[in-house]
């Protein structure tokens, strides 16, 4: 079956506003069932099945997808995964370090968008642009890119490495990657306080500045730093969901957890109990919060960064996302004189944005504020009580 999977728009024009999905099957009979990722593994030889049978078992426990788990229990590469789901989804798969990019076509996009879906436009021709992508299932990410561009998509798979790389070298970064190659050369040859030492030239501190910026740049709300095995995986949360941002070797782990403990204040010779703390970068005229938590593991200590970019603001009510009669609702709730406001949702949702938001309000005149525990945007006028370790409650606040 030949099969092309684009995004169009109506009546032959480019308003994005009016996306639809059109899938051209010039056979007229029923397609095929999809075969099993973890089969086409095995029927190429990549893995055998006593590999696939151990993923599969790691895949219940734990979740996930198969190719990811494949990834990180080192059976297979990012690309030979790449290569596998093209197959199975019948799509394109281009191999990104043999195929020239252009940097002119490849900025027919934003940075920041690039980013944060993992897309690379590759090629155009009358009106169809050809886009590497990492999850070419992510129909939100080509709704996106079809409504940025105004142009019809065609996506290819590629793997995401190759993107992230690619990306890097467009728009001239210092990229993660190059920095913890530094750090990598490093890790034998200097012990750890040198490469966490304060210079801005030690490898680690390059390191971790680069990791937070990616971030911030991809406009991600958390980053996870996570040992497994022998590597550590450093993911970034964005819309909600985790993606795989890099890899480092296990020798490097220590030293980037010590740089954000003492970036974050906490005690760098405790390795055995989880902590908290927080602090804040300035630069590019920006300024980000991040807050904090170690949290010890068999494999050694992993870390969660929340990340705030105040440079965003605080927003105002109506740009939420309200739906009308649930604004009103909503500002009747918080202007009355007693009750409770619930918010509930994923993480990197806008629950914390949503509350500070109507604190923020010229309604709060007049009115005091509390907060206890767990803030991440300051908000004028607001007094915050941190961890009480005798049991400070709620209700206690009334009194």
């Amino acid at each position: 079956m030949s099969e092309k999977c684009g995004l169009n728009t109506r009546a032959g024009t480019t308003d994005g506003s009016h996306v639809i999905h059109e899938v051209v099957d010039n056979a007229p009979s029923a397609p095929p069932q999809r075969r099993r990722i973890g089969d086409l593994f095995v029927e190429q030889g990549i893995i055998d099945d006593q590999q696939l049978a151990e993923a599969l078992d790691v895949q219940r426990q734990t979740g996930g997808r198969l190719g990811e788990i494949l990834i990180e229990l080192g059976f297979v590469t990012s690309t030979d995964s790449s290569r596998v789901l093209a197959e199975r989804l019948g799509m394109e798969f281009v191999d990104l370090a043999a195929t020239p990019v252009d940097e002119i076509i490849a900025q027919r996009i934003p940075e920041e968008i690039a980013r944060r879906y993992r897309a690379l436009p590759i090629a155009e021709d009358n009106g169809v642009l050809k886009v590497a992508v990492a999850d070419p299932t992510d129909v939100f990410a080509l709704d996106d890119l079809q409504v940025t561009t105004k142009l019809q998509i065609i996506p290819v798979v590629a793997d995401p490495a190759q993107l992230l790389e690619c990306a890097n070298r467009i728009w001239s970064k210092p990229s993660m990657e190059s920095r913890i190659g530094d750090a990598v050369d490093l890790q034998d040859a200097e012990p750890s306080h040198v490469l966490v030492a304060e210079t801005e030239d030690a490898p680690i501190i390059r390191l971790v500045d680069a990791m937070i910026t990616q971030a911030t740049d991809e406009r991600a709300s958390d980053i996870h730093v996570e040992p497994s095995g022998e590597r550590v995986r450093i993911r970034f949360r964005v819309d909600g969901v985790l993606h795989d941002a890099s890899y480092t070797p296990r020798g490097v782990l220590r030293p980037i957890v010590s740089r954000l403990k003492v970036m974050a204040g906490c005690d760098i010779s405790n390795s055995r109990t989880p902590q908290d703390g927080r602090f804040s970068l300035a630069g590019k005229g920006r300024q980000v919060d991040v807050r904090m938590t170690t949290l010890p593991t068999a494999n050694g200590e992993a870390v969660v960064l929340r990340l705030l970019d105040k440079s965003q603001g605080v927003l105002e009510l109506t740009a939420l996302g309200f739906e009308a009669d649930d604004l009103e609702r909503y500002e009747a709730s918080y202007r009355a004189s007693q009750g409770a406001i619930l918010t509930a949702g994923p993480t990197g949702s806008g629950k914390t944005s949503t509350l500070h938001t109507h604190l923020d309000q010229p309604h709060r005149n007049g009115r005091g504020a509390q907060r206890v525990n767990g803030a991440q945007h300051q908000v004028a006028g607001e007094c915050g009580l941190g961890r009480d370790e005798r049991g400070l409650r709620v209700a206690d606040l009334a009194d």
